[in-house]
């Protein structure tokens, strides 16, 4: 896939976001309740959807705030000894340059920026997460709050973003130098950040902007192919496993489990529990459907 390609895909997955912000996870059942094992007959109408077989990519749309972007630091990309490049506080390094090793893993610098000092003298061990290199980047950067029912849909995968200033540059690669604490990883942090969940893209030294300027950031962090889909609004969960209201040929329905992968925010992946051209209850089941 292209460059092109991928970003108006990207763009288009935000645009379905916001156009789905309003589903809702939990919604009360449409009809007839349905108990484990106890099906109950379906209401007359078409209300029910189809499991389809399509492409997904994984967005969060969110608001950001322009300010000046402090300094950070990049951490291990794994535990053991720390092995410095062969780089000087002072020196100018290009986004993707690799800055250390800790055992095999490499961590690089997220944009171009100077290297101001090593926070671990070479050869020390340390855990994955750590931080080793401070960086300073003589630029904006563009922050977003992450609310929290957001955070399952970056918790993986490689991230990446777009921004948009408000009245402002239209939309542009924006490297992600902060986001919500993941397991290992070498994800750059503003030294002396506070904690929370907040993502914090660089804004590239073309792009204009000044302090306290607003915008969008759209961040993607993982995209799947040929894979099960539904509408989010049929599905009651929105991470790792979930339930669904199956409705049979015959009309008669029964609540069942079934698995979760990525979504757009509009739509959901579906990995266990379903097959191609199975039909669902297009509305949630209720979170009392299948009480004991």
């Amino acid at each position: 896939m292209n460059a092109v390609s991928r970003r108006t895909r990207l763009l288009l997955a935000a645009a379905a976001v916001a156009a789905g912000a309003a589903a809702t996870a939990w919604a009360p059942a449409a009809g007839p309740q349905a108990a484990a094992g106890r099906p109950a007959r379906a209401a007359a109408g078409g209300d029910t959807t189809e499991v389809v077989r399509g492409d997904v990519t994984q967005i969060v749309t969110l608001d950001a705030t322009i300010a000046p972007l402090p300094l950070l630091t990049v951490g291990a990309a794994g535990s053991g000894p720390v092995r410095h490049a062969d780089l000087a506080a002072g020196t100018a390094v290009r986004a993707g340059q690799e800055l250390f090793r800790t055992g095999s893993a490499a961590a690089t610098a997220p944009v171009g920026a100077t290297l101001t000092r090593w926070l671990v003298p070479d050869g020390a061990e340390v855990a994955a997460g750590v931080p080793v290199a401070e960086l300073s980047y003589p630029g904006f950067g563009a922050t977003a709050v992450l609310p929290p029912e957001a955070a399952y849909r970056i918790l993986g995968g490689t991230l990446t973003a777009r921004a948009l200033i408000t009245s402002g540059p239209g939309p542009f690669d924006c490297p992600i130098v902060q986001a919500p604490a993941r397991a290992g990883g070498d994800q750059a942090q503003p030294a002396g950040a506070p904690g929370g969940a907040a993502v914090v893209c660089a804004v590239p030294a073309d792009v204009r902007v000044f302090d306290g300027l607003t915008g969008t950031v759209a961040v993607r962090s993982a995209e799947a192919t040929g894979v099960l889909l539904l509408p989010k609004a049929a599905v009651a969960g929105s991470a790792q496993r979930g339930e669904v209201t199956v409705v049979a040929p015959d009309g008669a329905r029964q609540v069942r489990e079934v698995g979760l992968g990525i979504s757009d925010g509009s739509r959901v992946e579906i990995t266990s529990g379903l097959a191609e051209h199975d039909r669902v209850a297009a509305t949630a089941p209720a979170l009392t459907a299948r009480l004991p």
